[in-house]
């Protein structure tokens, strides 16, 4: 049963089997594709049971993309695989032997399915890509001449086939040959076809193509042309004569046209004539019309063109030689060219004269006929052929002169081709010539180079006779000889006057045959002429021979020699172009063309002997004839004197050369002769070496030694004698320091003197500069003295401790590309110590478990110990306490010692109290340090706010703890008046040093005011309190900085306004005094006859200064003069302001009056008076100032404000009003009564050269106030209490100068007081000072301050800069 069931089984499975047996539906076949195109090898499968893979070239590549991608890059899986589709896509094909691909399928697991193979192999087709036509897109050729044409094709698959086409038709009845190889690229061809074409004329122009195609159906599409275009060259054919009739007579002036023609040739052909039979080319164009070139022969006929034959060519570059056309001859008929008579002009009474007429070249022969005076004659005629082509015809003619006439005309005639052509011919009977006459010579004398105009002319003689000029017998030639109509003859000559003609025979002659004697006439005339030339020689004055030399010591002078001149000239002499004295005439003789030969002599140096300065000078003779007023003689002489050298006096006697460079010296001497030998000594002959070399003056060291310096001399040597020059060398070389004052410990209080020893060329007492603690610099103080060796030495009085710690001496005698040199020393200063207490260094922190180090600092000397111990039990745990036990402690810089506590770790139990205690031999110090936790930091302390400037404010502080962390700070500005706060900003300051206690800031503010200022401090926990308040009142008034005063903006405009308000005045005084100035000059006229009997009034002057409050008084004046009195001008009050001026180069002092008037200097150095009884002073009894004063530097002063307006004004106006400065900008210092008299206004100027000053010379005005006597200051009482206000600001005052009149005194009254106090000062004539006129200066009057030029400050809401403290 069990073995009839497995063969059921068996035969089951072998039908199902071969039922579902794996098989191909499409397999892969050859195909052929376009390289670059892509392909698919199809492969479908029916009842697939095992695995499908694609090989290429029998390498199994799979059928994953991944795996068939490693083996192909362009194969790629296409098709539906649930088809039973596993088609392969083949992407960018390109031509290679790995193009043969099968399908492959396995068997299954049970091999009941049999394996399937399909191989398939990709044929590339590779198309041309270029066709190469040779030789190009257009060829050349000539008719009837094969040529070939080449086409290429290369790499193509299949093999390219080239078919050639002419006008699109193919070629068959042309040579052609190809050939086939191998391509670059395997499986690739190349194809070469060559076509061999003979043109014809008719192919010019056409289009042979190049075509190539590929037996292959994907390719019939894709074949490609290459065309050439044909350029066939071919003769022409002719050429051809048109217009030409053989044996054609042209007549003389017929128009005559001959056209050659060529027809066709490419190029088109050049058409040209040629003339006789040497073929000479006409200059004719040649045009082309249509397929015809042509050339047209036009001329107009004359008898030179008889006989001419004329041929015409064509040719191109085709034709081997030109073709030529048959030839032309012209045939002319014309007249003769030339008829003429020959035979002699002039025949004698009763003779014969033969005369011949000829006619030139004719066509046909000329026939001739004669005319005698007009009737009919008959000649002997015959005729010969001329070279020209045509006839010469002659006729000969006998005439007998026997009769009385003058003359015998006759006329000649030719007749041919139509034509006549006529010649008449007179002849004239011979008569003997008159003496000419001559004009244009001149009645006076004449110059060289003027111009003469002669002229000679004859009237009488047959035939008319010829004129020549002569001189002295030799005919001139030039002239100009002329006929007038056969009557008269003339001969002009023109001539310049040379001094060869002075006096020299002029004549002009007439002559007209052999058989005549000339006639013949004569003059002559005198010339001036200037020498043409001179010589400048030299003699001894002792007489001799010519010498080119003078030596020292001789005495020499110059000859000047003229040539010939007329009349003698005159001599001028110049040395080195300047005129000198003229010489001495010498002797005269006679010279050439009637003229002088003069000489002139000039003694050099007046006779005396020649010198050395004399060598080179320029001597020049000046000849001229002042008569002639023509060319002037400059002769040039080169004075030569022998000398001995001599050197320069201005010569450099001091050369320098830094140590290593080199130096050259060059010194010339000068001599004559200057063939000079030089030597060089040094206390020794000086020879060459490898770095002194000598050549003559020249001296050259090369990279000098300090040993090279010292004194040199150079001797220099000539054949006249010897000189010498000496000369010193110094050798730089920059400064080294030997050796520095060792370590000085000195005291406080003590003086110290510390040492810097040299050594440097050049060496001077700015060689040497100290420099030292907290900034000091010596050449601040000038505290160092040089002993004029090598030794600097700084002293340093009364020494403090700030004065301990290192100097450096620096060296430097500013030699070029020298650094300094340095070394240095150091003062100690003995005091006891001093420990750092800043506050933010009294406390420290740090976190539990960490370590930390507090430091101690300590400054003095000598060395300090420092000790550490709790503030609560004194007792530090070695364990985690580190300090050195002993005190020692570290000196960090001089006389600054630190000790630091370490504690590793910190406890709970290490915040605390440490004490610090320094001590030396001297004393002992104490200081309490805490650790404390960090917090927020402590607020700052001691804030001080100070106006620094207009609007800068300066504040100053002391930071504190800053709790552990960096800290910052803020400060705040606050408006007093408003109380709001108007800015609250970060102080970016430095970083501050471990000395250095406080933080300087300068902030700007907008506007002046009443401000509070406060500082708060912040880290990273948090904000401090502000500081105290602290407040500032910024005013205008107050301004300090640096030590300079500053002017506030309200005086600037305070000032300006001043200025404007003295322009004004000053135009109103000018209009003024203009009517013044008049009504003065009639009020003085009317009282000079009541002039008062005190003639000799003593002058005085009272002046006031408002700073001290001195007077000045003048003692009596020596001036004399006179004066009046009247009531009724008892207000006239002299006043003076006097101020430094500049008058003609030099100071002056200008005085501007005031006596009930108003005087103003004006700028020119001329003041105008205004006379208006308006100032009455004797109202009020007193002068009063109105001004204002201000707390300056601890004392009381009128404000540099007070300008002389507030000086000048009175407390009570007048009708005027208040009077202003007459002055410039800066107001004067003082004022005073400078002169007392009535009704006269003075106009004056004092000046410092000129002693004594009286007023101008005025009759009736008594004396002005003399202050050039002033000699002594007398005290006067002090000025009154300035009057202040709580604030401390000036409060406005009126102040008397202290001067009391009388209650309306009259002039004189308060002129006798005065003098009377001046007398009692003394007469001694000694008081006058040497300068009268000091007590007017004004250089201690305070000046203006200046405003500042550098911004070192910003504005709160900008940018703010900070200065710090040390």
């Amino acid at each position: 049963m069990l073995r009839l069931s497995a063969w059921i089984l068996l035969i089951e499975g072998l039908l199902g089997v071969h039922a579902y047996q794996q098989t191909f539906i499409e397999s892969p076949v050859d195909v052929s594709v376009i390289e670059h195109d892509s392909i698919i090898l199809r492969c479908s499968i029916k009842n697939l049971a095992g695995s499908v893979q694609w090989t290429r070239d029998d390498f199994a590549m799979g059928y994953s993309l991944e795996t068939i991608r490693n083996y192909c890059k362009e194969c790629e899986p296409y098709g539906d695989q649930s088809k039973g589709e596993y088609h392969l896509k083949v992407n960018n094909v390109k031509l290679s032997r790995q193009n043969n691909f099968e399908c492959q399928v396995t068997p299954d697991r049970d091999n009941r399915h049999k394996e399937l193979r399909a191989k398939a192999h990709i044929n590339v087709l590779v198309p041309p890509k270029k066709v190469v036509l040779e030789p190009g897109p257009q060829v050349e050729m000539k008719s009837n001449l094969p040529s070939k044409l080449v086409c290429k094709v290369f790499d193509t698959n299949p093999k390219a086939s080239i078919i050639w086409l002419h006008e699109g038709r193919r070629i068959f009845d042309q040579e052609i040959q190809e050939s086939v190889r191998k391509g670059r690229r395997d499986g690739t061809y190349d194809t070469e076809k060559t076509l061999t074409f003979t043109p014809k004329p008719e192919h010019d122009g056409s289009t042979i193509t190049c075509r190539v195609e590929q037996d292959h159906e994907l390719l019939k599409d894709k074949f490609l042309e290459k065309h050439t275009r044909l350029r066939v060259y071919y003769p022409p054919v002719g050429p051809e004569i048109l217009g030409y009739e053989n044996g054609r007579v042209y007549m003389e002036g017929d128009q005559i046209n001959i056209t050659c023609q060529a027809v066709g040739g490419n190029p088109p052909p050049t058409v040209s004539w040629y003339k006789g039979s040497d073929n000479v080319k006409q200059d004719l164009p040649y045009r082309k019309q249509g397929d015809i070139t042509y050339s047209v022969l036009t001329l107009r006929a004359t008898s030179k063109d008889h006989g001419s034959m004329y041929t015409c060519q064509a040719w191109n570059n085709i034709t081997q030689i030109s073709l030529p056309s048959i030839p032309v001859y012209l045939n002319i008929s014309f007249s003769p060219d030339l008829v003429e008579i020959e035979g002699p002009d002039y025949v004698e009474l009763g003779k014969s004269v033969s005369l011949l007429c000829m006619a030139e070249n004719s066509n046909p022969p000329a026939q001739i006929y004669w005319w005698v005076d007009g009737e009919t004659s008959q000649g002997f005629t015959r005729q010969e052929l001329s070279p020209k082509g045509g006839y010469k015809t002659y006729s000969t003619k006998d005439i007998f002169a026997g009769r009385t006439d003058d003359r015998i005309q006759v006329s000649c005639m030719a007749r041919a081709a139509g034509r006549e052509k006529k010649v008449t011919k007179i002849i004239r009977i011979k008569r003997p010539p008159e003496i000419p006459a001559i004009t244009g010579f001149p009645t006076h004398t004449v110059r060289e180079g003027d111009i003469l105009a002669l002229e000679c002319t004859s009237q009488k003689g047959s035939p008319v006779p010829e004129l020549d000029w002569m001189k002295e017998g030799v005919r001139l030639q030039d002239q100009q000889y002329s006929k007038v109509d056969d009557t008269y003859s003339t001969s002009k000559l023109t001539i310049q006057v040379t001094r060869q003609d002075n006096q020299a025979e002029y004549s002009c002659q007439a002559k007209n045959g052999v058989n005549f004697v000339p006639a013949v006439q004569k003059e002559n005339f005198t010339v001036y002429f200037p020498p043409l030339s001179a010589k400048l020689y030299m003699t001894r004055s002792t007489g001799g021979p010519s010498i080119q030399i003078a030596t020292v010591g001789e005495s020499v002078e110059l000859r000047c020699e003229t040539e010939t001149s007329n009349p003698g000239p005159r001599f001028n002499w110049n040395k080195n172009g300047l005129q000198v004295k003229n010489g001495v005439p010498g002797m005269e003789s006679a010279g050439k063309f009637g003229g002088k030969i003069s000489t002139n002599i000039f003694r050099i140096n007046d006779g005396l002997p020649v010198r050395p300065e004399d060598n080179g000078s320029n001597y020049t003779c000046i000849a001229y004839n002042p008569t002639i007023q023509g060319k002037t003689i400059e002769k040039h002489f080169a004075l030569q004197v022998r000398y001995k050298p001599q050197f320069a006096d201005d010569a450099k006697r001091l050369y320098t050369v830094k140590e290593g460079e080199d130096l050259a010296i060059d010194l010339e001497a000068s001599g004559n002769p200057n063939n000079i030998i030089y030597a060089w000594h040094n206390f020794r002959v000086l020879s060459e070496n490898g770095r002194m070399t000598f050549e003559k003056g020249r001296l050259e060291i090369r990279k000098a030694r300090r040993e090279d310096a010292g004194m040199y001399v150079l001797f220099a040597t000539n054949s006249v004698g010897k000189s010498k020059i000496s000369i010193q060398i110094d050798v730089l070389y920059p400064a080294r320091i030997s050796s520095v004052s060792p370590l000085k410990e000195v005291k406080q209080g003590d003086s110290v003197k510390i040492y810097c020893k040299v050594d440097a060329k050049p060496i001077t007492n700015t060689t040497v500069r100290w420099t030292g603690p907290l900034g000091f610099d010596s050449r601040h103080d000038g505290r160092v003295y040089f002993d004029g060796n090598n030794t600097f030495t700084l002293t340093l009085p009364r020494v403090q401790k700030t004065n301990r710690g290192v100097y450096r001496c620096i060296a430097n005698n500013g030699l070029d590309g020298e650094h300094d040199d340095t070394e240095n020393t150091q003062v100690q200063i003995h005091f006891p110590p001093e420990i750092r207490k800043f506050a933010r260094f009294s406390k420290f922190s740090e976190n539990r478990m960490f370590p930390t180090k507090i430091p101690c600092y300590a400054y003095g000397y000598p060395e300090v110990s420092i000790y550490w111990e709790k503030e609560t039990d004194g007792k530090l745990n070695h364990n985690r306490f580190s300090f050195p036990s002993d005190g020692k402690a570290m000196e960090t810089d001089s006389g600054t010692w630190l000790s630091e506590l370490e504690i590793n770790p910190v406890e709970n139990s290490d915040f605390t109290q440490y004490r610090c205690t320094a001590n030396n031999s001297l004393g002992s110090d104490t200081h309490i340090i805490r650790i404390v936790h960090n917090s927020i930091p402590d607020p700052v302390t001691k804030l001080e706010v100070k106006q620094f400037e207009n609007k800068t404010v300066r504040l100053r502080w002391e930071p504190g703890f800053n709790g552990g962390f960096k800290q910052e700070f803020i400060y705040r500005v606050r408006e007093v008046s408003s109380d709001r706060v108007i800015y609250e900003g970060l102080a970016r300051h430095e970083d501050i040093g471990e000395h250095q206690q406080y933080i300087e800031q300068y902030i700007i503010l907008e506007r002046l005011g009443h401000y509070a200022f406060s500082i708060k401090a912040r880290n990273v926990q948090g904000d401090s309190a502000y500081s105290r308040e602290q407040f500032e009142t910024l005013k205008a008034e107050e301004i300090q900085g640096s030590g300079d005063n500053r002017l506030p903006r309200v005086v600037i405009v305070a000032i300006v306004l001043g200025s404007i308000l003295v322009v004004i005045i000053k135009l109103i005084v000018i209009t003024c005094c203009v009517k013044q100035r008049k009504s003065s000059r009639r009020e003085r006229e009317r009282y000079q006859d009541r002039q008062s009997s005190e003639s000799s009034r003593k002058s005085v002057g009272i002046e006031r200064y408002p700073f001290s409050g001195d007077l000045y008084l003048s003692p009596p004046s020596n001036h004399s003069g006179s004066t009046y009195s009247d009531q009724d001008h008892y207000k006239h009050l002299g006043r003076s302001l006097s101020v430094p001026g500049e008058s003609e180069g030099h100071t002056s002092y200008t005085s501007c009056s005031v006596h009930g008037t108003l005087g103003r200097q004006m700028s020119s150095g001329m003041d105008t008076t205004l006379e208006d009884e308006v100032f009455d002073l004797t109202r009020s009894g007193n002068i009063q100032i109105s001004g204002s004063l201000h707390q300056h530097s601890g004392t009381s002063s009128i404000h540099p404000n007070n300008t002389a307006d507030r000086m000048l004004r009175v407390g009570r106006r007048s009708r005027a009003g208040s009077l202003s400065s007459p002055c410039n900008e800066h107001a004067p210092p003082r004022l005073g009564a400078s002169a007392l008299y009535t009704g006269y206004m003075e106009r004056r100027k004092h000046s410092t050269g000129g002693g004594s000053v009286s007023p101008p010379s005025i009759p009736s005005p008594p004396p002005p106030v003399d202050i050039s006597t002033l000699t002594r200051r007398l005290p006067m009482p002090p000025p009154p209490p300035v009057n202040r206000i709580p604030n401390g600001q000036p409060a406005s005052f009126d102040q008397p100068i202290g001067l009391e009149l009388p209650s309306r005194p009259n002039a004189a009254e308060m002129s006798k007081e005065l003098s009377r106090r001046i007398n009692e000062m003394g007469s001694n004539p000694n008081l006058d000072p040497p300068d009268s006129m000091s007590h007017l200066h004004l250089d201690n009057f305070p000046q203006f301050p200046s405003f500042p030029t550098s911004n070192n400050f910003t504005n709160p809401r900008s940018e703010n800069k900070y200065r710090q403290h040390v």
